[in-house]
């Protein structure tokens, strides 16, 4: 435990780590995030993806927890459906390693969008969310689906193919109820170098998966 306490002070838990040359939305702030066409496309598209099991209005009487810090999909969602949400920390690695059940209680649905695949330990993570959801309450996660080493992030620890994601699903007890892989850039994004066009045509999807707390 001594360890552990020293690297969580080490990199001061509960505040912001980012990269000064990540040109993010952390760079841009949420209002100018909010205008990107990209982003709104991707936020559609995860939304397409919960309404398929529950309603707007339901999510709008429900508690949810959204993990990882506020950011452009809460707010989105509270301007345009009146979704209101909980935020954890930032760090998903470590502040999640401190959190009590009994401060964040028992949650109805956890969104968990794009923060697997930043993970050192995504099995404790998964965890994470079982303990923190009601009994049958759904977890909706996203992560990318994996590509050629060349084509990730500098920010992503690993990639995934779906029977590994449904792995630690099932590790952590739940039960993965969908599973889709869609494309979440716009085709016209192709135009502009090599990437774009790879992410269009074919290595960039985003799995999107529903589990349920058995």
């Amino acid at each position: 435990m001594e360890l552990i306490e020293e690297i969580i002070s080490s990199r001061r838990v509960g505040y912001r780590r980012v990269d000064p040359n990540r040109g993010s939305w952390e760079d841009m702030g949420i209002d100018t995030a909010l205008e990107q066409p990209s982003l709104i496309y991707r936020f559609k598209k995860t939304i397409k993806f919960i309404q398929k099991t529950v309603g707007i209005e339901s999510l709008k009487e429900s508690k949810i927890l959204d993990t990882g810090e506020y950011n452009p999909l809460s707010e989105w969602l509270k301007r345009s459906y009146g979704i209101a949400v909980t935020n954890t920390p930032p760090d998903m690695d470590f502040d999640n390693l401190q959190q009590d059940t009994e401060v964040l209680g028992e949650f109805d649905y956890i969104f968990a969008f794009e923060i697997l695949e930043h993970l050192m330990n995504p099995l404790a993570f998964v965890e994470f969310l079982h303990k923190n959801l009601k009994k049958n309450g759904t977890v909706f996660l996203s992560t990318p689906f994996a590509r050629p080493r060349f084509l990730w992030s500098r920010y992503h620890f690993t990639e995934y193919f779906p029977d590994k994601v449904e792995f630690m699903a099932n590790k952590a007890g739940f039960e993965v109820v969908r599973y889709e892989r869609r494309n979440v850039y716009p085709g016209s994004g192709a135009i502009y170098g090599i990437r774009p066009f790879f992410r269009a045509f074919w290595f960039e999807r985003i799995m999107l998966f529903e589990f349920r707390k058995q």
